[in-house]
Formats: structure tokens, sequence, C-alpha cells
């Protein structure tokens, strides 16, 4: 029995002409009265245009081999980006306790400096106060004070 397919064409016929190195090879012959081989022939249970079990057994093998690497990529990159996530996460924490080191230093210093000026203005201040046993001459009280 011959079975020949119909193709888009008006009056065209698939003609299946065997096996070709990547599978069923057919033809489109525009001539309908052209008498074709077979579509299902006793060495093939496959429908032309597919490829046989085995070659469909290693496409799928060969795809769920790609599968497993894009899913193995993507798995990387996330583990990838979350690691420099972190990096830059730590980067900035390290940035920011340098400030704030920096800005503790330079607070450590103005008060030292601001004790260091109230010692010397009470330093001062002790110094211009008269102790309790020492009287200031008259000449020092009246020029400081003006006369009644």
């Amino acid at each position: 029995m011959e079975d020949v397919g119909k193709a888009s064409g008006v009056g065209e016929r698939i003609v299946y002409e065997g096996r070709g190195a990547a599978g069923p090879v057919l033809q489109v012959s525009p001539n309908p009265t052209i008498l074709a081989a077979p579509l299902f022939s006793s060495k093939s249970s496959t429908i032309p245009g597919t490829p046989p079990i085995e070659k469909q057994q290693q496409l799928l093998a060969q795809l769920e081999a790609v599968q497993q690497q894009i899913w193995e990529d993507e798995e990387r990159a996330e583990r990838d980006r979350a690691e420099r996530e972190k990096v830059e996460r730590e980067q900035r924490a390290r940035e920011e306790v340098e400030l704030l080191e920096r800005e503790r230093a330079r607070l450590q210093k103005k008060l030292a400096e601001r004790r260091r000026a109230e010692k010397e203005r009470a330093g001062k201040e002790r110094a211009r106060k008269p102790t309790s046993g020492r009287v200031e001459s008259p000449q020092k009280f009246s020029a400081s004070c003006p006369t009644l």
C-alpha cells in the first residue's frame, strides 16, 4: 500500500523518499499522479518528519542535560549575586564604621580641647581671685573702682 500526504499547495503531494542521516527524507512533488514510497515502512514505525525512538530519546537526554545545565547556571548566578551583595553590604558597613570612628576621634579631640581651655580659664580665674589671706593694696582697689 502506498500512502501519499497532502501538501500546502494545490495538487502537491508530500512524497516519502526514504531515510537520510537526519531522519526521513520528504520531498514535495508538484505532480499529484506521481506515486510515492509508502509513508510507513516495515523497517520504521515512526511518522514521516519525526525522528526514530532512539533519536527522540537521545534528543530528550540532551534536552534534560541542557535544562540541568541551565538550572545549575541560574543557581550559580544566584549564589554569585548573593555573594556580591554580601560583599557590598560588608564594604558599606566597613566604610560606615570607619566614618563613625573618624567622627568619634574628631569629637574626642574637640572635647579634649574644650577641657584644656576650661582648665586654662579656671587657672586664670583662680590667679585673678584674691586668696583669703591676701589683701589688695588701696591703689589697685581705687584704680579698679570709681571714687564716691
